[in-house]
């Protein structure tokens, strides 16, 4: 039973997306139950079943002794939150870092210039949730949304590329999903990975590990591209032990192994600075210090340095341009929905790594760099 219920459920989901992209056009005859049932191998009881609910879902228009027509756009979505102003939406992850508040602020700014209204969603995901609610996105009554991608997967990405079809405005931040042709506001990841590398080989290291919670996201894959990439320049050799891929809850066990080994790493780069300091934790518990023994280039999105008082090279994502980009991307896409899409890269603030003592210091002694 529960196989024919996730049966019918994709049957209705295929047919609203055939609606959404013009397929079936308003005012056209639907295909009859009698099509459906062949096409689908399907009884009429089922098939009657998804008809009825596209109906009750304001897809169809059904008539006793009539052909079943398509119903207009304004029958199945949801009425425009304001008929008369432009009303955007952002949706991320978790608004909780200062990471994604930054880019929360530089958004409502600049909605704020364009006179745009707003709406944010604070949303937790899993593989599941987010899917749908990016299915439902085209019938929330917005004209766009900016969106954080969490999920890089078959799924997400196939949905993207409908609402991309149907010409919704989208913007993906922070990350994005390849190998889709969308619109996307991100920083200079590989950038970041390449230059906190070359900091911590200036200073003459040569065994130095990346440190990361995951590597599917563009961000976070990028970052360690360019650590890649700065130890191939100076002739370095990656340890495959010296690429740390960790939940952050058993980041301390792994970080643990990785000083047992022979070659343990004298740097570490970090993906960002939430590892560097459950790091430096774990680091000080087992009697090494920061940065006598490990010296750390991470990062500092969340100031976790300047927290807990570790040394570090570090700088930070422009967050409130990365939301203040997104937000004019949008409103760009909604003006011209066949302009080419494009992948906008924002630089690091400052543009090269400064030192951090892991004490408070002033502007004019934070500028040494390398």
């Amino acid at each position: 039973m529960r196989r024919i219920r996730e049966k019918l459920q994709e049957i209705k989901e295929e047919l609203i997306d055939k609606i959404l992209s013009n397929e079936y056009p308003a005012g056209s005859n639907f295909p009859s139950e009698h099509e459906l049932c062949e096409r689908y191998n399907l009884t009429r009881g089922y098939i009657r079943q998804v008809l009825q609910e596209l109906q009750i879902e304001g897809y169809l228009i059904r008539s006793q002794g009539k052909r079943t027509i398509v119903a207009t756009r304004d029958q199945y979505v949801r009425a425009k939150i304001s008929p008369i102003r432009t009303t955007f939406a952002i949706a991320m992850q978790d608004q909780q870092t200062q990471h994604t508040q930054k880019i929360l602020e530089g958004f409502m700014e600049k909605a704020s210039d364009l006179s745009i209204q707003t709406i944010s969603y604070n949303l937790y995901f899993d593989e599941n949730t987010e899917y749908n609610f990016l299915k439902t996105l085209s019938r929330l009554g917005i004209d766009g949304v900016a969106f954080w991608p969490h999920y890089n997967n078959d799924k997400n990405r196939e949905i993207v590329h409908k609402l991309v079809n149907q010409k919704f405005p989208i913007v993906l931040i922070d990350r994005y999903l390849p190998p889709l042709n969308t619109d996307a506001v991100v920083s200079q990841n590989r950038l970041i990975g390449e230059r906190l590398t070359k900091c911590l080989i200036a200073k003459g290291h040569r065994r130095i590990a990346f440190i990361t919670a995951e590597l599917t996201p563009t961000s976070a894959r990028q970052r360690y591209e360019g650590y890649l990439s700065a130890l191939k320049e100076s002739g370095l050799p990656c340890l495959p032990e010296h690429t740390v891929c960790s939940h952050p809850k058993e980041l301390p066990i792994s970080i643990y192994r990785v000083m047992a080994h022979k070659e343990k790493p004298t740097g570490m780069v970090f993906a960002y600075d939430i590892l560097a300091e459950i790091t430096f934790t774990e680091l000080t518990r087992l009697g090494y210090k920061v940065p006598d023994d490990v010296e750390f280039a991470t990062l500092c999105d969340e100031n976790r340095p300047q927290t807990l008082k570790f040394p570090a090279w570090i700088f930070k994502q422009n967050s409130l341009e990365m939301g203040r980009l997104a937000c004019e991307r949008l409103n760009t896409r909604m003006a011209n929905p066949n302009l080419s899409y494009e992948l906008i890269e924002i630089p690091p603030v400052p543009s090269e790594p400064y030192w951090f003592p892991g004490v408070e210091i002033s502007a004019e002694e934070s500028k040494e760099t390398v």
